[in-house]
């Protein structure tokens, strides 16, 4: 653009191109006015070793979430029903970055990657193993902090560990804690 190439058509065909290999390509509105439009092949990144802690801590900054499930099992023939509660660490991308969620498995030492659907884009990287969360994702957050408004899911997320490896999210008033800790996460706060 800066070289003006844009006012041709070779110059405008080249941006076009471009912008229809980003993310998830042209609108279904440009690609029917534009349908000798060919996006750029970009070569496959093999490069995937994660050098600075803190670029992850930026990546889970940008693409992390934390999460509290709470599961209700209502008991069969009657049976008390009971609540499970999961803690969960999702990363999500796009497909075309799956060596780099399968190195985090590696590097982390936990976790597992997930793709639900044929028609999904995305892949998962998830760790719900209590002990994982507490030993890997907590231990690397706590040395390597989060530093902007996740960090306050992050900290609410860490909260209910020590009550679940106790059992006490059995106890009505410990469950009540977490359940107040669930309702504040991801949602809009201030900083």
């Amino acid at each position: 653009m800066s070289a003006k190439e844009n006012l041709n058509i070779n110059g405008l065909t080249q941006i076009i191109n471009l912008r229809a290999s980003l993310n998830k390509g042209l609108s279904p509105l440009l690609k029917e006015a534009l349908p000798n439009c060919s996006p750029v092949v970009k070569s496959p990144i093999s490069d995937i070793i994660i050098r600075h802690l803190m670029w992850l801590t930026g990546f889970i900054e940008g693409e992390g979430c934390f999460s509290i499930l709470v599961i209700k099992k209502t008991g069969s023939d009657g049976a008390k029903s009971r609540v499970n509660v999961v803690l969960e660490f999702q990363l999500v991308q796009h497909f075309r970055n799956s060596l780099l969620m399968n190195s985090l498995v590696g590097f982390l030492g936990c976790g597992k990657i997930y793709s639900y659907s044929e028609k999904s884009t995305g892949v998962y990287y998830k760790v719900r193993c209590l002990e994982s969360i507490r030993a890997k994702i907590i231990t690397f957050l706590d040395q390597y902090p989060l530093k902007g408004v996740k960090s306050l899911n992050y900290n609410d997320f860490k909260k209910p560990v020590t009550i679940l490896e106790s059992k006490g999210h059995l106890n009505p008033e410990a469950l009540h804690e977490i359940l107040s800790l669930k309702s504040k996460m991801n949602s809009l706060r201030e900083f």
